[in-house]
């Protein structure tokens, strides 16, 4: 990151939403990213921000437009105060929210950001940043990277298209599951549209979820935000509730969002009784197939980088986790995290403390 604020912006710092909303909006849709909107934003400030101090740094054009948003909150971990961005834990990808027309890269108007709210911290942690920008310079260490998953769904003409290019086994499972599934049993796929359906249809991806995972997940401790945003994003037109009925009984759900153009894969389950029939497939395949035949640019799977999303043609776009010190003790946390990201053991303990104090820590 450089030293050296975007020339001709000025900033301006704000602890409230309301300044910023009426023109938060366009820079979110820029950005194609859910996380970065106004409404998952603000819920999460309302569900999670606690003690926390809200830092909204926004730049503005000579013109007076709004051209980017840095959306920080500052929290104490001990004595240190910790600069992070807005959404942390839930957001799957995090950073300055800007318009893409203007010519201000990401890292020059975070540097500036932390530069406006001062001596108010002293340490930062940038987690989940987009992998292709650079962030490391001025003393900013990387502590981790992490696989982002993207499907670039406008790179074929239609569906047949696309399952012609996957590897055989991967083309014969997609074809033969859903086929086998419909010769034995009722089929249904079907998507949340009303409000009224929408609490029973939430129990249903919780059930399905905590089915499927047992206890292990950390979707769950989250599910009153969940809740919330669905409603939301259901109202915007944004939320993909998908539910995979076999026989009227439910048996795989999918808790997902598309927005501007982009499919967000953001969590699911299924009946453990149903597995070796494919159901999370079968449904998973749906999804993208209604994703592409109504017109998303992209099918994003989101973090991780587990060995089956790279059989569908993905791209990896790449996560990146900075920190950097202002004063001496942010700089001594800083190089802790630093040497905590080559010791293994030293990592997973400090993983484990961090999830113990946090209920937003979203699962592997």
């Amino acid at each position: 990151m450089s030293h050296h604020a975007p020339a001709g912006l000025r900033f301006e710092t704000h602890d409230t939403f309301g300044p910023l909303l009426p023109e938060w909006e366009a820079l979110a849709r820029a950005t194609r990213n859910v996380f970065a909107t106004a409404e998952w934003a603000s819920l999460w400030w309302e569900s999670y921000g606690g003690s926390a101090r809200l830092r909204l740094v926004g730049a503005r054009s000579a013109e007076g437009k709004l051209v980017g948003i840095v959306p920080l909150v500052i929290t104490r971990v001990g004595p240190v105060r910790v600069a992070r961005f807005l959404g942390h834990g839930m957001s799957d990808l995090l950073g300055p929210i800007r318009a893409s027309d203007h010519g201000v890269t990401s890292p020059s108007l975070l540097e500036a950001a932390l530069g406006e709210i001062g001596p108010q911290w002293d340490l930062f942690l940038g987690e989940r940043l987009p992998g292709g920008d650079a962030w490391c310079e001025a003393g900013t260490s990387e502590l981790r990277r992490e696989s982002n998953m993207v499907l670039p769904l406008s790179r074929w003409p239609d569906w047949d298209a696309y399952v012609t290019a996957l590897s055989r086994k991967l083309r014969q499972q997609i074809r033969h599951d859903e086929k086998a599934l419909a010769k034995r049993h009722r089929l249904r796929f079907r998507m949340t549209r009303e409000a009224s359906s929408l609490p029973a249809d939430l129990d249903t991806v919780f059930a399905l979820h905590r089915a499927r995972w047992e206890g292990r997940s950390s979707f769950v401790p989250g599910e009153t935000f969940y809740r919330r945003f669905a409603a939301l994003a259901l109202e915007r037109g944004w939320l993909r509730l998908w539910i995979l009925e076999a026989d009227s009984r439910p048996v795989a759900a999918r808790y997902d969002f598309e927005y501007e153009g982009a499919y967000h894969a953001y969590n699911a389950g299924r009946d453990p009784a149903w597995r070796k029939a494919g159901v999370g497939l079968v449904l998973r395949a749906h999804t993208m197939r209604e994703a592409m035949s109504g017109g998303a640019a992209e099918y994003r799977f989101l973090r991780g980088g587990e060995d089956y999303k790279k059989r569908f043609l993905t791209e990896d776009a790449g996560l990146v986790t900075v920190a950097r010190g202002r004063t001496w003790l942010g700089r001594w946390a800083a190089q802790a995290g630093t040497l905590l990201r080559n010791r293994p053991r030293l990592r997973r303990l400090a993983t484990q403390l961090v999830r113990r104090r946090s209920p937003v820590e979203m699962e592997e």
